[in-house]
């Protein structure tokens, strides 16, 4: 006979009966209930995760199919030089001003979610 572990407590030695040297076990019907239940959610768990294995793969396709075609590099290239060069000093002061504020109400308000207008 070996050693069972249970998952819940183990059911009571009036429950249990030894027979032709097989443990069987006599489950009341709450446990019965119990363990259908855990089974029906490992099956939706399991659902799910296919479904949502499933959307990955046509997200995939969409990607590979409707992608967007990337210009050459040297546009690339070019283009964020551009982008760079255009950024004033005005424009990162703007910026640093908006995050100190920003940061200012988290401080006021402890983290609470605030709607700035």
């Amino acid at each position: 006979m070996t050693n069972r572990t249970f998952n819940t407590t183990p059911p009571s030695l009036e429950l249990m009966w030894l027979l032709s040297g097989k443990l069987v076990a006599f489950y009341t019907e709450r446990e019965r209930e119990d363990r259908a239940l855990r089974r029906k959610m490992l099956i939706a768990s399991k659902k799910r995760l296919l479904a949502v294995h499933e959307n990955q793969r046509d997200e995939i396709v969409k990607n590979i199919v409707y992608k967007t075609p990337v210009p050459y590099l040297d546009e690339l290239k070019r283009g964020i030089v551009t982008a760079i060069q255009n950024v004033t000093p005005q424009m990162l002061e703007n910026t640093w001003r908006e995050i100190e504020s920003r940061l200012d109400v988290l401080r006021a308000t402890k983290g609470s979610h605030v709607q700035i207008h």
